[in-house]
C-alpha cells in the first residue's frame, strides 16, 4: 500500500531552492529574524544582567526560566490565533 509512496524520488533541497528562491530567502530571513531576537532575549539579556549585578544572579535566572515558561505556555494560544486570524498579522507583529 505504501510502496508506492516510498519509490518516489525525493527532490532534493537545492532543487526547492532553485525553484522557489524568493520563497526560500523569505523563510530564511524571518528564521534568522526570529532566532536572533530568540537569543538576544533568551542568552545574551540574562548574561549581560548577571555581568551587571552578580549579587542578584539567582534571581535573574528564576526571571530568565519564569519568562520561557510563560512563552511556552503562551506559543498554543498564538498558534490558534495565527489559525483564526491569518499568520501574516502574527508575522508583522512578531
Amino acid at each position: 500500500m505504501f510502496a508506492a509512496v516510498e519509490d518516489a524520488p525525493r527532490p532534493s533541497l537545492l532543487a526547492g531552492v532553485r525553484r522557489y528562491p524568493r520563497a526560500s530567502l523569505q523563510v530564511f530571513g524571518m528564521t534568522a529574524g526570529i532566532t536572533t531576537w530568540y537569543y538576544v532575549f533568551a542568552v545574551y539579556l540574562r548574561v549581560n544582567a548577571k555581568a551587571a549585578e552578580p549579587v542578584q544572579a539567582q534571581a535573574i535566572d528564576v526571571a530568565s526560566v519564569a519568562a520561557l515558561a510563560l512563552f511556552c505556555l503562551a506559543l498554543p494560544f498564538f498558534g490558534r490565533a495565527s489559525d483564526r486570524f491569518g499568520r501574516r498579522l502574527w508575522m508583522l507583529l512578531f
